[in-house]
């Protein structure tokens, strides 16, 4: 039994910590990027932005996870995995800071910062699941893939009615998702000073060379998985609320729907999960949340306004499921926790690459066209396109094993 494996069968103080503490974590890595979609009517109105212009607010977050991602490894190798952990709160935090301040520039910057410090984050998580939870692995997924969801589910419900209610403006109601940060800044640093009485066991000791995922193609297709429905659920989390109001519903009953698409992936990010670990390919699942994404998607197009209800939250159920399974994959496509954090790293990299376009292409479809039937079409070939890579990442294949 390996050292992973024993920590991650205790449930002493430490683990039930460590528990609390990645749901925390996970809760704050959407609302800060998802809450700018409901706010979107006000920010334009006040800032003069364009569509294009708005999409950025999204886009340039996304950016940063690409670039980022594959450094992530190397700081929880020099720093320690808990260290960089706190350090990532602490830039995400920095950067709400930063938007606070009522300029262009700094909204922008701080968006940049977010992106920063939530792309660390992003990536170490799932591998300190790998390593310390490795006995309860599904259940551990889903806890993350869950609390995501409910982070991003209370950001995109609640931004509008939550500012208005306090009587903020757009800007303060951004910054308000930066107070469960600090929640979660003080969770991991409780768990760092635990951590830095017993000796380590870093998840990449391994020398990165010995995991060659970038010449993967099992690591490519979880790459383009990963980022195909990330690129979905930005673009719907950033447009949705538009693609709503220009149908008849007002700015709350929108921002509310989004909260719904959110809310309703809690069930599909709880739900693959579980099923994933127990199967031996995830092939049908990953096409079956395509089909649902896809089928969402279509009736959105062709009903917007009669339909709202029922669009929306199969457009949740399958989204949800969709990442939880690629959170997932980044643990079964790997045999250790070195390739976890390899595969994690690589994936995330170039998925939200592809992911940072999503927004910005359908922004400029809508300017270009002038309506929303073009970007929606695009979003069904992103949903075809989907299944087709998912059936190559649900493959029984582990991206470390010798070529």
């Amino acid at each position: 039994m390996t050292p992973a494996t024993r920590r991650g069968s205790r449930w002493g103080p430490r683990a039930l910590l460590l528990v609390v503490g990645v749901a925390v974590l996970a809760f704050n890595l959407r609302p800060a990027l998802v809450a700018v979609g409901p706010l979107t009517g006000q920010l334009r109105a006040d800032t003069g932005l364009t569509a294009a212009a708005t999409s950025m607010l999204t886009t340039l977050p996304l950016l940063f996870f690409a670039v980022l991602s594959p450094l992530a490894p190397g700081l929880a190798r020099r720093i320690g995995l808990e260290r960089a952990l706190v350090a990532s709160v602490l830039v995400l935090l920095a950067g709400c800071a930063v938007r606070l301040v009522p300029s262009i520039p700094a909204l922008y910057l701080g968006s940049a910062v977010i992106g920063i410090g939530i792309a660390a984050a992003n990536v170490l998580v799932p591998v300190v699941i790998k390593r310390d939870l490795a006995d309860h692995l599904g259940a551990a997924m889903a806890l993350y893939s869950v609390t995501l969801s409910l982070g991003a589910a209370g950001a995109a419900g609640a931004a509008v009615p939550l500012g208005h209610a306090l009587g903020l403006d757009w800007r303060g109601a951004l910054g308000l998702w930066g107070i469960p940060a600090v929640l979660a800044g003080g969770l991991w640093l409780a768990i760092q000073r635990r951590a830095g009485s017993r000796p380590q066991v870093t998840p990449v000791d391994v020398p990165s060379a010995t995991v060659r995922v970038w010449r993967s193609p099992t690591a490519w297709a979880v790459a383009a998985y990963f980022g195909l429905q990330s690129a979905v659920f930005y673009t719907l989390t950033a447009w949705l609320p538009e693609v709503l109001h220009d149908a008849g519903l007002d700015e709350t009953a929108a921002g509310v729907m989004t909260g719904v698409l959110s809310a309703s992936g809690v069930a599909g990010a709880l739900v693959l999960p579980l099923l994933a670990v127990r199967a031996r390919s995830q092939r049908l699942l990953a096409a079956l949340c395509a089909a649902v994404i896809g089928t969402g998607i279509a009736g959105l197009a062709l009903a917007p306004g009669s339909g709202v209800v029922g669009w929306t939250v199969l457009l949740g159920l399958g989204c949800g499921g969709a990442v939880g399974l690629a959170l997932t994959l980044f643990a079964l496509r790997a045999r250790r926790p070195a390739g976890a954090a390899a595969l994690s790293g690589m994936a995330q990299s170039m998925g939200y690459a592809l992911a940072a376009l999503g927004p910005l292409l359908i922004g400029v479809l809508h300017d270009r066209t002038g309506g929303w039937g073009a970007p929606l079409a695009a979003l069904i070939l992103a949903s075809a396109l989907l299944a087709g890579v998912g059936v190559l990442a649900g493959a029984d294949r582990y991206v470390d094993d010798p070529a």
